[in-house]
């Protein structure tokens, strides 16, 4: 492996422009989306972001109508607006959708859902961000822990807030912080 990379506002800005490069349309889909549906109170509407966000993130949920379902019935729109970290654990689990007898934690898409619909509260979980998240971790002192990676949406929350103070990367939101994550950690 290269040498890893510090992150600073250049290096960060510079990925998050590769990312935007390679990713822009999908990004647009999803803000109209939601700046078009931004709340829960239809169906269709909630089966629509779900399947996009599944679709362009690539989390491969293969009952994911019946996902969304379980997202429309639970009235989480104060949750999303609050930030709480409830509305994750709510979308990820409590939907019966069952593999090899036990129910399937959806957190990495509950992650990206959340976040479309708040992001300044949610940071997205990936295994390829986690995995560099762990490299960094490393490399330089902030908390991490395997709760961060383990659907803890708290602890995961506090990685990333303590990523950023330590590189000095407070000003960038959560969504530019997965852009530089996602794209670097793919590099390395």
């Amino acid at each position: 492996m290269a040498e890893l990379l510090r992150p600073n506002s250049e290096v960060v800005n510079g990925y998050i422009k590769k990312f935007t490069d390679e990713s822009q349309k999908p990004d647009d889909i999803i803000t109209h989306l939601i700046k078009t549906y931004p709340n829960h109170k239809n169906d269709w509407e909630v089966r629509l972001k779900a399947v996009v966000i599944n679709n362009f993130y690539g989390t491969f949920i293969s009952a994911i109508n019946k996902l969304a379902t379980h997202i429309y019935n639970m009235n989480i729109d104060n949750l999303l607006v609050n930030g709480s970290p409830e509305a994750v654990t709510k979308i990820a689990t409590g939907h019966k959708i069952i593999r090899k007898d036990k129910e399937i934690n959806f957190f990495s898409f509950a992650t990206k859902y959340c976040n479309w619909h708040n992001h300044d509260a949610y940071p997205i979980y990936d295994s390829v961000s986690a995995r560099l998240l762990q490299v960094y971790n490393k490399h330089a002192d902030f908390h991490f822990t395997e709760h961060a990676i383990t659907n803890e949406i708290v602890e995961f929350k506090a990685s990333v807030d303590d990523f950023r103070n330590c590189f000095g990367l407070s000003n960038f939101s959560y969504k530019e912080i997965d852009k530089f994550l996602w794209t670097y950690g793919k590099e390395v």
